[in-house]
């Protein structure tokens, strides 16, 4: 039996790299053995928005469950975070979000389209290794 896959989802757009990427290193440390992970990295600043988009939709399209950090104040936009939720959701992926913001538990939209939302990412790390997805 082939292991699934799991997209790390969150901003990286006006982040620091270590902003953008330790909680993403941190879950594929926590589950590289039971799961394959994608990482999304833009480094490369001569990536067009095509490339850009043809990856992360390759992620999307080719991943079982993603783990979205949505762990930021409602005043900074998500966009690409969302656009990615949606397409997972319409192919009925598995929609775990993590966050400790308030808003995030009460908005009726990610409530709507997320499978589960719990407060942190080792609990949503928890939560899909305790479904056994």
């Amino acid at each position: 039996m082939s292991k699934k896959t799991i997209y790390l989802v969150g901003p990286i757009d006006g982040l620091n790299n270590s902003d953008a990427m330790n909680w993403r290193v941190n879950a594929k440390k926590a589950v590289c053995d039971k799961y394959n992970v994608y990482i999304p990295s833009y480094q490369d600043s001569n990536e067009t928005p095509n490339e850009i988009w043809d990856r992360d939709y390759f992620y999307v399209d080719n991943s079982d469950i993603l783990i979205v950090n949505l762990d930021y104040d409602n005043n900074k936009p998500f966009l690409d975070t969302s656009i990615e939720i949606s397409r997972a959701f319409y192919q009925n992926k598995i929609i775990i979000v993590f966050s400790s913001k308030d808003w995030v538990h009460n908005s009726k939209t990610i409530k709507y389209h997320a499978t589960k939302i719990v407060k942190n990412l080792e609990e949503a790390i928890e939560y899909v290794v305790d479904n056994h997805f």
